[in-house]
This record gives structure tokens, C-alpha cells and sequence, in this order.
């Protein structure tokens, strides 16, 4: 099947916006489990690519790495992307909100997924919960 055939296949449509390209090969190693089959994920590496891919692209959930270059705050990445888009943003990170200084998942972002907790089974949850 090409990647056209496949894309027109898919259920949901992911964004990973994440510099670091080894997380995007896990994203698709876990993709490719047979209950995330109609998941699709492309990745972009910076904010100014994430703007332009929406401004062609439309996706039905966005996975935020909480340091994206230029590395501004991720609650001002937040909201650029909130402007192209209304799909719900999962801030991505390492430390927990309550190391980040929050209690509770801050506007504009949908929910939080740490990167320690990544596994097929978590990925699935969080794109049946918010899409």
C-alpha cells in the first residue's frame, strides 16, 4: 500500500512536534502496533514547521514536546499552534507538571503525557481519550 492509500485509511491524524528525531522512530515503532494500525503520526522539528504543516495539513491530535525549538516556553508554543489549529495539544516531557510548576494542565494544552510512561498501550489511551 502506498502512503497515499494508507492515508486515506487512517482514523486519526497525529502531529509529534519534537526535535529529536530518535522520539519520532519510537512514535512509529509503537504506531505500528496492530491496535494503533489507523494511526498516522508525521513529525515536524521545529514551531515554524508545525505552523506551516497546518497550514496545509489537518490533524486530530498534537503531541508537544515541552522544548521545541526556538525553545520558547511551551505554553507560548501552545498557543502559536493553538492558532492554526483546534486539535487537541498533549504536552510531551520528561518532568513532571508539579517539577514544571503546575498543578493541573495548563491552557491551551488538552493533557500531558510523560515521556517515561510512553508505551503503545499509554499512546492509545491518550488518542482515544482525546480524539
Amino acid at each position: 500500500m502506498d502512503r497515499s492509500e494508507q492515508a486515506s485509511t487512517l482514523t486519526c491524524r497525529a502531529l509529534l512536534i519534537d526535535d529529536n528525531q530518535a522520539l519520532g522512530r519510537l512514535f512509529e515503532f509503537f504506531l505500528n502496533d496492530h491496535r494503533l494500525a489507523k494511526v498516522g503520526c508525521e513529525q515536524v522539528l521545529t514551531v515554524s514547521d508545525a505552523v506551516n504543516f497546518l497550514k496545509t495539513h489537518t490533524v486530530d491530535i498534537i503531541f508537544l514536546d515541552n522544548r521545541v525549538p526556538p525553545y520558547k516556553s511551551f505554553k507560548e508554543t501552545a498557543h502559536l499552534i493553538r492558532q492554526a489549529t483546534q486539535a487537541p495539544i498533549i504536552l510531551m516531557t520528561g518532568t513532571d507538571l508539579d517539577e514544571l510548576g503546575y498543578s493541573d494542565v495548563p491552557a491551551p494544552l488538552s493533557g500531558y503525557l510523560a515521556k517515561n510512561d510512553l508505551s503503545s498501550e499509554r499512546l492509545l489511551k491518550v488518542v482515544q481519550e482525546f480524539t
